[in-house]
């Protein structure tokens, strides 16, 4: 699990208003797998959004679960 870190570029190609149907992310590692593209596009492959460049950090190993429990049950 990782939060964002970079983001090399993000263009938009089209507003999402403009899908006739569902959008899909097509994310591709690059070699080293550290760095991520990806596209969001229709059902006809039209791209609505590219980014590349993207790379996370890892979230620490343990996460203490008390807060957590504290806060859905406040929310349930």
């Amino acid at each position: 699990m990782g939060l964002p870190l970079y983001v090399h570029q993000v263009i938009w190609s089209r507003t999402p208003e403009l899908a006739a149907g569902p959008l899909f992310a097509v994310v591709t590692p690059d070699a080293s797998g550290e760095k991520f593209d990806a596209e969001v596009v229709d059902t006809r492959g039209n791209r609505y959004l590219r980014l590349t460049g993207y790379r996370t950090v890892t979230l620490p190993d343990s996460v203490d679960g008390e807060p957590l429990q504290a806060l859905q049950h406040a929310t349930a």
